[in-house]
């Protein structure tokens, strides 16, 4: 009778799972589901606690960074630091990428006045004695080509040494130095917006962010009934002051990104500009006419491949500065400041060289 009674009353305790009651029939259904959250309810917090606690490489200098508005001897202002982010990146960009571009110049100039007029007299000196020796010993007009390859790829790379202008060196070195401090500077800024100051870095509003002139007169109306009221000094500045989108935040004005892409584009056509004034030793101006013709009458025309590269990546660079408005319209503002800032100074730097490199030009001699 116990065991019937039992079972009979454990039977009881399981009607409510056919009823109408929201009460739980198993205790193992309500652990479950209090489980779950729990563990819904947890994983903002773990999130937000393993992303606090995520150690950053740059994270030690982040420091250094929060106190160069103090280094510089900035005022206090409502934008100190994004005025010590561009003079900061001027200063390093002059002490570090300034004089590898100054080396870089004066080696592609040596190319130019050096190394061009002599190479110039080398390709019409050399056909005729790769010619005539070829004729001497019977070789065909293919092993003629070849021998002349060989030999004029000897005699540039002879000049180019003589002169120390070796375009490999040249080309390689300003992106050695240019790549790994931007990069660098970049994820120091962006780990300083990640580990956010409320009094820092991360809290400044965005420098050419300016509030509706709407929301302007009312926080003017407010801070005079304020004033009327007998509030005054540090408090009513407090009290009054406006908080927009910080160098935290993403840029919705579109103001940086669009500035730092017609800097880009300027850049690069500058750049393109200032390498056909300063273009080493080529084989033609892009198309150059043989005075051949083909079986069908044809003219035969050489194509310089030294000048199709140059338009390709002039092409590319500017397919790459529209693509980086878009990156930087998602961006922190703070980096944007940065790119914007060293953009300017790449602009202004190859614009100076420039003017200096038409005024001190030599005549090939």
């Amino acid at each position: 009778m116990l065991r019937i009674r039992g079972a009979h009353q454990a039977t009881l305790r399981a009607r409510p799972l056919f009823s109408h009651s929201s009460r739980p029939v198993v205790g193992v259904a309500s652990s479950a589901t209090d489980a779950r959250r729990t563990l819904s309810t947890s994983l903002p917090v773990a999130t937000e606690a393993s992303a606090a606690a995520q150690p950053y490489l740059l994270e030690p200098l982040v420091p250094y960074l929060s106190s160069l508005p103090d280094f510089l001897h900035l005022p206090d202002g409502s934008h100190k630091y994004a005025l010590s982010i561009f003079l900061g990146t001027w200063l390093l960009r002059t002490a570090f990428t300034l004089p590898v571009t100054i080396w870089q110049r004066r080696r592609t100039r040596r190319m130019v006045e050096q190394v061009g007029p002599r190479w110039e007299r080398i390709k019409a000196e050399l056909p005729p004695k790769i010619r005539a020796r070829s004729r001497r010993m019977g070789h065909p007009y293919e092993l003629f080509q070849k021998e002349l390859q060989v030999e004029l790829r000897k005699e540039l790379r002879t000049l180019t040494q003589r002169y120390k202008c070796t375009p490999l060196p040249t080309f390689i070195v300003p992106l050695a130095v240019n790549v790994p401090l931007f990069i660098s500077v970049s994820l120091l800024l962006r780990t300083a917006l990640i580990l956010h100051d409320p009094a820092g870095l991360s809290s400044e509003a965005i420098p050419w962010w300016r509030p509706p002139a709407e929301l302007q007169e009312r926080f003017d109306a407010s801070a005079k009934l304020l004033a009327a009221r007998g509030i005054e000094g540090e408090a009513l500045a407090q009290l009054t002051k406006m908080h927009g989108p910080t160098l935290q935040d993403v840029d919705r004005t579109m103001l940086g990104p669009i500035g730092l892409g017609i800097s880009t584009m300027a850049n690069v056509e500058l750049g393109q500009w200032l390498r056909r004034g300063l273009r080493g030793p080529r084989e033609g101006e892009g198309h150059k006419k043989t005075g051949k013709k083909t079986a069908d009458g044809k003219e035969i025309v050489e194509v310089d491949l030294g000048v199709m590269r140059e338009s390709f990546m002039g092409n590319t660079l500017r397919v790459m500065s529209i693509v980086f408005v878009a990156i930087s319209s998602q961006a922190p503002a703070g980096l944007v400041v940065y790119w914007l800032s060293s953009a300017s100074y790449t602009l202004v730097q190859n614009t100076v060289l420039a003017i200096y490199d038409k005024a001190t030009a030599k005549t090939p001699t």
